[in-house]
């Protein structure tokens, strides 16, 4: 995903990964996902991944 803006009077672009990748990255460093919230209004419509790193 992926969008372009004005912010300040400059073109400014973001993007993200989608969720999968978000949860193949964390599985493949470790992390076992606990929750995840999207456009969470109680943190101001963000995005919120809650992840816990496994034991060794």
């Amino acid at each position: 995903m992926s969008a372009s803006e004005i912010w300040r009077g400059e073109a400014l672009y973001h993007a993200s990964l989608d969720a999968g990748e978000y949860q193949l990255l964390l599985k493949d460093n470790g992390f076992e996902l606990v929750e995840h919230r999207f456009d969470d209004p109680r943190c101001g419509g963000a995005t919120v991944w809650l992840a816990q790193k496994l034991a060794a």
